[in-house]
């Protein structure tokens, strides 16, 4: 198992989150309970990197990365096809309300109901376009 060194600069929330743990002694506390078990390790480190990785302490000037799913290229064109990330409830015309369900694919053309929509709808991160 890694050695985790509370005195060390945090590199992002995971590690303030350690920190926190080894001063109250949750982590003494967690390693018994996983030898207990019969676990190697309590898995802590693992999730510190993994929690460092997703909330990263950056330095002036600089900004974390975007979580995967957010979109951070600008949409050149609405043709093509996209993964609906959020479920959009709209009334089509002469079709009525209607669901787009999270997690099916769009393809969208000149014709759609949706093709005017689709930059709101693509920089407020509820659909994606697909490399296809």
């Amino acid at each position: 198992m890694e050695k985790f060194d509370p005195k060390a600069p945090s590199k992002g929330l995971g590690d303030t989150i350690a920190k926190l743990t080894h001063a109250v002694g949750l982590d003494k506390l967690a390693e018994i309970l996983a030898q207990a078990a019969g676990a190697e390790d309590c898995g802590c480190n693992e999730r510190r990197h993994i929690v460092n990785d997703w909330y990263p302490y950056t330095t002036e000037g600089s900004s974390p990365p975007p979580p995967p799913h957010i979109n951070t290229q600008p949409l050149d064109e609405n043709v093509g096809n996209y993964l609906v990330l959020q479920e959009i409830n709209i009334t089509l015309p002469e079709i009525g309300p209607f669901t787009f369900t999270k997690g099916t694919e769009l393809p969208i053309t000149k014709e759609h109901p949706l093709y005017n929509d689709v930059p709101f709808y693509y920089k407020e991160n509820i659909i994606k376009k697909l490399n296809n």
